[in-house]
């Protein structure tokens, strides 16, 4: 199958959009904008009590510059030895391999059984189920 590449009609015409750029009426050229308008074209005015963000970079102090960390500092700053968890391994006891569950744990393990008298809800479309009768009189009504 061939592609081909689909052409932009309104290529010519667009400013980065697909739509044509309009004509504009010489009566909207020649037309002076209402005070309300010019009111509205000006820019927004920042509030009084503005005040611009601080500078990204900060202005580091020279005792900043000359202080040196304490021992314990240093001590701290040093990571901590942990073991590698992958090298360990685990033997199990033979007599933990060879153990079997009693009978009261074996009960326990079980689910909870519904209890006895227990009826479960009417689901699915017997619950939505319209009479006849309720049909009838709809019937009635609409004509």
């Amino acid at each position: 199958m061939f592609s081909r590449k689909q052409h932009n009609v309104f290529y010519d015409y667009a400013i980065g959009r697909s739509s044509p750029v309009w004509n504009i009426r010489r009566a909207a050229l020649n037309m002076e904008p209402s005070n309300r308008l010019i009111n509205l074209s000006e820019p927004k005015k920042s509030h009084p009590d503005y005040a611009p963000g601080k500078p990204v970079q900060t202005v580091i102090s020279r005792a900043a510059k000359r202080a040196t960390a304490s021992d314990r500092l240093e001590i701290l700053a040093n990571p901590e030895n942990l073991p590698n968890i992958f090298e360990r391994e685990w033997t199990v006891k033979r007599g933990a391999l060879r153990a079997k569950a009693s009978e009261r744990v074996t009960d326990l393990a079980n689910p909870k059984q519904v209890p006895a008298g227990f009826t479960a809800d009417k689901i699915g479309w017997e619950i939505w189920q319209v009479s006849r009768f309720v049909k009838y009189i709809n019937d009635l009504l609409a004509n």
